[in-house]
């Protein structure tokens, strides 16, 4: 049943447009399932009622808060220009602090396949700053991921994932000692874990988008679906290799490109993939590029998207004093969760330019100190 909303104006031109308004917000809200709203949300009288870290029509677009305008760790605005911080989420230890595990990377991450490292780095508060605690695995190791596993005899195992050196450490306490818990024949490029405590099953994505389970590290693991996207097969240097990374060409025809799945599994079941999306459009101003993208499920399987790419956050960054910085790179998401399991916060690699001609906004992250981010997520 479609009602109308009268908004009161100075004339009868003024009355038309808040009619139009208010008919084309009820177009765009339409909805007849929770799919239609990114099973971010529920679909309630023909309209979508987004979860609190979302927002949009579709609940497609998250409510990122303004940046703080201070990195996480790394940047040059944190006074380390020495080095690169790229990727990495925090987990909170048992002994109330926050630890973060990411990777360093000398100068900008153009050389990140020879001389990527993972540091352990702490805070007191989420939002950091992250004081650097110690190395916890050399060069060359990347793509670091940490999982607080709560093991059925009430114990916790702290889970790295990270490619180079294997691909899995664990300790049994944040401060290590790491030790290597790789399965054999494991191969996981850019892996997104998540361990499920209620169905006592690991789950990840990673090459070419694929998820793949298992009831244990040692496995086995078996792929149970994989995301239809466009994934991410450009040339890069191998890893460990000399050479620094091989820049591809500017050329828009490529399409949006997915890499950087980060999964989640949300408080009603549904489970989620936030990508790093991209296209090699060369632009004087990247805050029109592509940076972000989003697929939900309900079972691992059928993975769907909104009709029309909808940019969960876009390449402009608000901040706390109101005015708006363009990130050229803002890759590598991944959430914060509370003890409800609700999205609050996101952190990112990200890069301060605004541009990089005649170079691609993608590669931007080649020129300049990348640095880890982290921005609140709710509706104010």
């Amino acid at each position: 049943k479609l009602q109308f909303l009268y908004l009161i104006g100075s004339g009868k031109g003024s009355m038309l447009r808040s009619v139009l308004w208010v008919l084309a917000a009820h177009a765009a809200a339409a909805c007849t399932r929770d799919e239609d709203c990114s099973l971010n949300g529920v679909c309630a009288g023909g309209g979508c009622r987004c979860d609190a870290a979302w927002t949009g029509p579709s609940c497609g677009v998250l409510a990122v808060q303004p940046w703080s305008g201070t990195p996480a760790y790394g940047g040059a605005k944190n006074g380390t220009e020495g080095f690169s911080a790229w990727g990495g989420v925090p987990v909170r230890g048992d002994d109330g602090r926050y630890h973060l595990y990411v990777a360093n990377v000398p100068g900008t991450i153009m050389n990140w396949a020879k001389e990527s490292r993972i540091d352990h780095a702490v805070a007191e508060a989420v939002e950091g700053p992250y004081a650097f605690q110690d190395v916890v695995l050399p060069k060359f190791a990347h793509n670091p991921h940490m999982v607080r596993q709560r093991l059925a005899d009430g114990s916790v195992l702290y889970v790295l994932f990270h490619i180079g050196h294997g691909g899995i450490h664990v300790a049994q306490s944040p401060d290590g000692p790491f030790v290597d818990a790789t399965p054999k024949g494991w191969s996981c490029n850019n892996p997104a874990p998540v361990w499920d405590e209620g169905d006592g099953a690991w789950y990840v994505v990673c090459n070419h988008a694929e998820v793949l389970t298992a009831a244990a590290l040692a496995g086995p693991w078996t792929k149970v679906g994989v995301i239809p996207v466009p994934y991410n097969g450009e040339r890069r240097a191998p890893l460990g290799d000399a050479g620094a990374v091989e820049l591809l060409p500017c050329n828009a025809s490529r399409g949006v490109i997915y890499e950087d799945p980060y999964l989640w599994r949300d408080f009603r079941g549904n489970w989620h993939v936030l990508f790093h999306a991209y296209e090699y459009a060369s632009t004087a101003d990247c805050r029109k590029a592509v940076v972000s993208a989003h697929s939900f499920s309900r079972d691992l399987k059928t993975w769907s998207a909104l009709p029309e790419l909808v940019q969960p956050y876009t390449a402009e960054v608000r901040r706390v004093d109101n005015t708006t910085e363009v990130m050229a790179s803002l890759e590598r998401p991944k959430f914060v969760f509370d003890a409800a399991g609700r999205i609050t916060h996101i952190f990112n690699g990200a890069v301060t330019l605004a541009s990089c001609l005649p170079n691609c906004c993608v590669h931007c992250k080649y020129f300049d100190t990348a640095m880890n981010m982290v921005r609140a997520v709710g509706q104010a």
